[in-house]
């Protein structure tokens, strides 16, 4: 679980940054490009939307950023607090980033999210939250513990 728990979050940690890139160039960029030269009220109200919306993207990655490093720390070191902490924030930065992303694809004209582009993250966040969960369980019940993982590692079948 250790070194499953420190995989999983360096990767989440680069798709929280790839995130950020796609949410950008693939729905806010060209959503602004189709409202640029537009003198009414709609195109200002739509580029200040798009700008609110990046801006919470980028918070929300910047703090799954932080939770997951968190979590790779208390793997690497045994704390179970420091995973803890990530077992809250992945669901709670999951549903404020879902919400920001529904409620722009209702307001915004050209934006289009719906309950299926939301499948592939809930299916990462599920086992990442799985594994974080599992870990604190063995650190907890002594299975997981600076002295005796050498020992286990070696017992294990893969990853050696």
């Amino acid at each position: 679980m250790r070194r499953a728990v420190v995989i999983l979050s360096a990767l989440g940690i680069l798709l929280s940054i790839v995130n950020v890139v796609i949410n950008h160039f693939w729905l806010f960029k060209p959503t602004r490009q189709d409202y640029e030269g537009l003198d009414d009220n709609s195109s200002s109200d739509t580029n200040k939307q798009l700008d609110d919306l990046l801006t919470v993207n980028i918070v929300v990655a910047g703090l799954s950023v932080v939770g997951y490093s968190l979590s790779i720390i208390g793997g690497i070191k045994f704390n179970q607090v420091f995973v803890m902490v990530n077992i809250v924030y992945m669901p709670i930065g999951f549903a404020v980033n879902q919400t920001f992303l529904f409620s722009a694809a209702s307001d915004i004209e050209g934006v289009d999210y719906g309950v299926t582009n939301m499948i592939g993250p809930l299916i990462g966040i599920i086992m990442d939250v799985y594994l974080n969960v599992s870990l604190v369980k063995e650190i907890r019940n002594g299975i997981m513990s600076e002295k005796n993982y050498e020992r286990r590692e070696k017992q294990s079948c893969c990853c050696v």
